[in-house]
């Protein structure tokens, strides 16, 4: 029990750092590099609306407007 405890716990805060990197790249402008980690991320944070709106910015401002239509459609529903 306290594994998976100490498991839940870890994840959580992985997912947190993940956006704050993400932030701090958005807010420098490596915008591809927001897009690149958010499309591989995109399966362990599907329902996290912060992560998707960076996620579709760094991609949107990137112009890799292929990769805008997942986040968008989850954003949307």
């Amino acid at each position: 029990m306290k594994s998976i405890f100490l498991l839940l716990i870890s994840m959580y805060l992985s997912a947190a750092s993940l956006k704050e990197q993400m932030l701090s790249w958005y807010e420098i402008g490596d915008y591809e590099k927001v897009c690149n980690v958010g499309f591989s991320n995109l399966s362990n944070d599907k329902q996290d609306e912060e992560f998707l709106s960076l996620y579709s910015f760094g991609c949107l401002n990137s112009d890799q407007l292929d990769r805008l239509i997942v986040p968008s459609s989850l954003l949307k529903y």
